[in-house]
């Protein structure tokens, strides 16, 4: 899924025009599996039941590692944990293979992440307010966030992202 939204995305920003100029991509993306323990299978306390493997493509850069991500990226990506799922390892279950790593193998060019675990509607802003570079250098923001953060949460609490001056 990461994949393809990778794609639809840089497909959207070549129709708008916002497509950063790169060179041909640096990165490899490698067809393989993980392993995950998820939380609903945790949550059932039983540990005879197995965890789930699912297909996954790490995307790498030329020293085989996950690509780091780049605060000086045009292009940014904010969102709640599942910008994080794939991406940063440990409970989000894999590193190189979440939506960051696959679009910057489309775009040849690492992002930049702004992740938040839980709400991404006002903590993930409130991120962005406390690194206070009023998004300097940004051409591209993305927000990726569950749809019930429009019909499930207290309300979206104005955050000054970009403080405009006098």
């Amino acid at each position: 899924g990461a994949r393809i939204a990778a794609g639809l995305i840089k497909d959207k920003m070549r129709q708008l025009d916002v497509l950063p100029k790169t060179e041909a991509s640096k990165y490899t993306a490698t067809p393989g599996e993980i392993t995950v323990d998820g939380d609903l299978r945790q949550m059932l306390g039983d540990d005879s039941l197995p965890k789930e493997t699912l297909p996954a493509t790490t995307v790498t850069g030329p020293d085989g590692q996950p690509i780091a991500d780049d605060r000086d990226s045009p292009v940014l990506l904010v969102g709640d944990s599942h910008l994080l799922v794939f991406h940063i390892g440990g409970e989000m279950h894999a590193t190189g293979s979440g939506l960051p790593d696959h679009l910057a193998g489309e775009l040849g060019m690492a992002t930049d992440v702004v992740g938040v675990r839980g709400s991404g509607a006002s903590p993930s802003r409130i991120t962005l307010l406390r690194r206070g570079d009023n998004l300097a250098g940004k051409k591209v923001v993305i927000w990726l966030l569950t749809a019930r953060e429009f019909t499930q949460t207290q309300g979206w609490r104005p955050v000054p992202v970009v403080k405009t001056q006098d």
